[in-house]
């Protein structure tokens, strides 16, 4: 049971080298690109406007499908203690009894267009990717890009994410609410460095331009190596 915890949390391409380790040297991980001139930081006011939304709400959003290996179970309880709290959770629902929720404070959106949620990321204070599997989805990594912190729990695909901007939980509900309540007890001053900190991650991380020219350069190098493969 301890080997396979410290195996789930290693970082994705630790995985790869567990099972190809006779290509070490040729095995590099480059995470999907995020266009972060699309992906970007707009006036949460003006956000929220154009959705309909209030301008004074705590509004906490997730975006991608809803069911138990999204964290489900966990987000469920996380809406009903947090009833000043306003939740808008986009994505197809999976899990049923998210759909029982009595609550005024919870908003299930099954689809809105892609470019919409933008939108969605920006008029948010903070958003939450509690997915309990190993990769490295675009969801958080497109949240940040807009200027939102994210609360993730502290599996091997996050691991690569240093920024404050994206918020490490356990498995634990208590913990995330501990995470939630710490992330609005900041200044705004404080939470304007941690939105633009995410920012500069994901542009140094994972925008389009860098992974291009990361990419160029692996082929490049593997191209020009006349047998790669020893």
């Amino acid at each position: 049971e301890i080997q396979r915890q410290i195996y789930y949390n290693l970082p994705v391409e630790e995985k790869f080298k567990i099972f190809f380790p006779f290509a070490l040297e040729k095995m590099f991980y480059l995470p999907n690109p995020i266009d972060v001139n699309k992906f970007k930081q707009i006036n949460k006011a003006i956000a929220r406007k154009k959705l309909g939304l209030n301008k004074d709400d705590k509004i906490i959003v997730q975006i991608g499908r809803i069911e138990n290996a999204q964290g489900s179970d966990y987000l469920a309880e996380i809406v009903k203690i947090n009833p000043d709290k306003k939740f808008i959770f986009i994505g197809k629902i999976k899990d049923d009894n998210m759909r029982k929720i009595d609550s005024k404070n919870l908003k299930l959106i099954e689809f809105v267009p892609h470019e919409e949620t933008i939108l969605y990321y920006n008029a948010a204070d903070l958003s939450l990717f509690l997915t309990k599997r190993n990769s490295y989805p675009f969801p958080q990594r497109e949240s940040i890009s807009c200027g939102t912190p994210v609360i993730v729990f502290d599996i091997g695909a996050f691991k690569i994410m240093e920024t404050p901007a994206v918020i490490k939980a356990k498995f634990d509900v208590n913990d995330i609410q501990k995470k939630i309540d710490g992330f609005f007890s900041l200044s705004e001053k404080e939470k304007e460095e941690i939105s633009n900190a995410g920012r500069d991650f994901i542009k140094k991380d994972s925008s389009e331009e860098v992974i291009r020219d990361k990419a160029i350069r692996l082929l490049l190098n593997f191209s020009n190596d006349s047998n790669p493969f020893q």
